[in-house]
């Protein structure tokens, strides 16, 4: 999941600037046995994580903890009875708006959550948002102290420029364009892209004589699903994949027709990272810095299938395109963690 890799990355790279100790769920595992500590319950029984104050102000205690990040806002009521017990200030590294997440998911107890994330941002000694957009939205929702955010987006590794070409699965008919989607099957808005490209998408592109394959790759997806993609010689369905660069640098087009505009889309990201052209709904944007993007990002309008396929037939005959430096200056998770460790010193010399 995105926002799995996005912590896992935020820390390993924060660490060059900065000594991580992490505690984690049990369900996690990591190398760093000396400054890692998985023993906390994990996201469905989150509230028993009370019952580990103790041992939570110990570590801080002998660790010498000098500030307390929290991922998402859910976590936040541990981190302000911490707060209290330690005098150590705790800030929210959120990665969407999440009432506003579940509202669009359509899930009935989103009020809910919306009460507890505004007490949790507007509680935080600092907020650390995914996107401008997030912040702006935040600040006049919640009434937040512009002074207490900073905007600090998901990043990307610089590990992109090999082809794996040798792979079998990426040896593909000389005429036929890859159009790759790719994510978490099963989580709502991306539930929704696939049907989209079966029930919507497949017919556009085949009314214009196209020669093309969807390829999808993910976890979860239902059986139903799994039965609609396997019983359309258009589609291929490769599961799980351990590395996604293969199939960003083959496809000759990447689709993100979701719907969900919270956050920021990593996929989106990822897919300009490798010199993949993205073609996105505008919900599925939201959250990117477009003037960085030069012509890798595409956007259309939501739910708007014919113009997708008029895009996608356009651009998959273009020559491909560099991914612009300045995306790569944005996106650096070197960049991103040096200006969110500054952040955390000047959060600490304010408390000390």
């Amino acid at each position: 999941m995105g926002g799995q890799k996005g912590v896992a990355l935020f820390y390993k790279y924060l660490e060059q600037h900065c000594t991580v100790y992490m505690a984690a769920s049990t369900d996690n595992n990591s190398s760093k046995e000396e400054r890692y500590f998985p023993f906390l319950y994990n996201n469905k029984r989150i509230s028993y994580n009370l019952l580990y104050l103790k041992k939570l102000k110990n570590i801080i205690k002998e660790k010498g903890i000098d500030v307390i990040i929290v991922e998402h806002s859910y976590p936040f009521f541990l981190g302000y009875f911490l707060r209290k017990i330690t005098g150590v200030p705790v800030v929210i590294h959120s990665h969407n708006l999440e009432g506003e997440r579940f509202k669009q998911m359509g899930k009935w107890w989103w009020r809910w959550y919306t009460i507890y994330e505004r007490w949790a941002l507007k509680n935080a000694d600092s907020c650390f948002f995914i996107s401008r957009e997030d912040q702006e939205k935040a600040i006049a929702q919640f009434h937040l102290k512009e002074k207490n955010c900073k905007v600090l987006t998901y990043g990307i590794e610089e590990n992109a420029g090999s082809l794996y070409s040798s792979l079998p699965i990426l040896k593909k008919n000389k005429n036929e364009k890859w159009l790759f989607f790719n994510g978490t099957l099963d989580y709502k808005p991306n539930k929704d892209a696939i049907n989209f490209l079966i029930s919507t998408l497949d017919a556009l592109l085949q009314n214009r004589y196209f020669n093309y394959k969807i390829i999808i790759s993910g976890t979860n997806l239902s059986p139903f699903l799994k039965e609609k993609i396997e019983n359309n010689n258009r589609f291929l369905f490769v599961g799980f994949i351990d590395d996604l660069l293969p199939y960003y640098q083959c496809a000759d087009l990447f689709l993100n027709p979701v719907n969900n505009n919270s956050g920021i889309k990593t996929k989106v990201l990822e897919a300009i990272a490798n010199g993949c052209t993205v073609i996105s709904f505008a919900a599925g944007a939201s959250g990117i810095n477009k003037n960085v993007c030069g012509e890798k990002l595409i956007i259309v309008p939501d739910g708007d299938g014919e113009e997708m396929a008029n895009e996608i037939i356009s651009h998959s005959s273009q020559e491909r395109k560099d991914t612009p430096d300045a995306f790569f200056n944005c996106y650096s998770w070197k960049n991103i963690t040096k200006s969110a460790a500054q952040e955390l010193a000047s959060l600490i010399t304010k408390n000390a």
